[in-house]
């Protein structure tokens, strides 16, 4: 009965999404957590990992995984072909934004490179 519904390929294919949101989540949760939330609006350097750390990204990305695959609003859908229409398609081109946001404030940040003298002359 289940093969009638999903076929192989297409249980396979979801499960490469899902993981890889998996990863996006983790990414998101990690970057913000240490990056953006530590040094940012703290103004001070992240401890050292903790299993608790670990655990709290762990539980982010299998949550945000979860939502948007259920809500088929992935952006890794849209990586591997899947076609998304109205809202789902703004959603995951939303996270893809949120993805290169937080890509370039970790650089800054990482590289310690002054957005005010990068810019001036």
């Amino acid at each position: 009965m289940i093969n009638s519904i999903i076929s192989p390929r297409s249980l396979k294919l979801h499960i490469q999404i899902f993981l890889l949101d998996c990863i996006w989540g983790a990414y998101i949760a990690v970057i913000f957590d240490r990056i953006i939330y530590h040094h940012v609006l703290l103004n001070s350097t992240a401890s050292s990992i903790t299993i608790y750390n670990i655990i709290s990204y762990l539980v982010f990305s299998s949550v945000f995984a979860s939502v948007s695959s259920l809500c088929n609003c992935s952006f890794s859908a849209k990586i591997f072909g899947q076609k998304l229409y109205g809202w789902r398609e703004a959603v995951s081109l939303n996270i893809a934004w949120i993805l290169i946001l937080i890509s370039i404030i970790a650089g800054w940040v990482i590289t310690k490179i002054s957005p005010i003298d990068f810019f001036s002359s």
